[in-house]
């Protein structure tokens, strides 16, 4: 007892020490996994190549493919109108584009590029048979792309649709 006695003006001092910021983040929930902006900007030095991330936790052999990229949990479609808007909390930090390889996706991106950028968004194709694929869409928006399967994401979000775009903010419109 009387070494716990003694370890509080030391607890007291680590607390004033180290008052809580408001601008620390608070993790309400990690699911694991890359954060989706690590895969958005893979020029960034301390983000994992993606062709690291693409990779399974064990020992693969060294032509682990990225292609192609599926997605189980939705397709193209239209957001239901709900009174309830779905979000995603706190945001991504940076505005990004969820679409697949198909037609609605190529004409969203070909319709909204200028907007795109002008926001400084990110596309994620979740849907994408192939690398040359994956080309193709690159080319409808001057704007950082990443293959990556959106199953998470949708589960996360509510929604089984796209193309759509989530806010830095976490707002989620089409």
């Amino acid at each position: 007892m009387i070494a716990w006695l003694s370890a509080l003006p030391l607890a007291d001092a680590y607390a004033e020490a180290m008052p809580p910021s408001p601008e620390a983040p608070v993790v309400i929930f990690d699911g694991g996994g890359v954060p989706i902006l690590d895969l958005i900007n893979p020029e960034t030095e301390d983000v994992p190549a993606l062709s690291t991330v693409a990779r399974a936790p064990m020992p693969v052999p060294a032509h682990v493919l990225v292609f192609p990229v599926v997605t189980r949990r939705g397709g193209p479609g239209t957001l239901a109108p709900n009174p309830q808007r779905p979000a995603l909390p706190g945001g991504p930090g940076r505005p990004i584009a969820i679409v697949g390889d198909d037609t609605p996706s190529r004409a969203w991106l070909e319709a909204n590029a200028a907007r795109l950028r002008e926001i400084g968004a990110a596309v994620m194709v979740v849907r994408v048979a192939s690398e040359a694929r994956f080309a193709t869409l690159r080319v409808l928006a001057d704007v950082p792309f990443a293959p990556a399967s959106g199953d998470a994401l949708l589960e996360r979000l509510g929604v089984a649709v796209w193309p759509l775009l989530i806010s830095a903010d976490g707002e989620i419109s089409q």
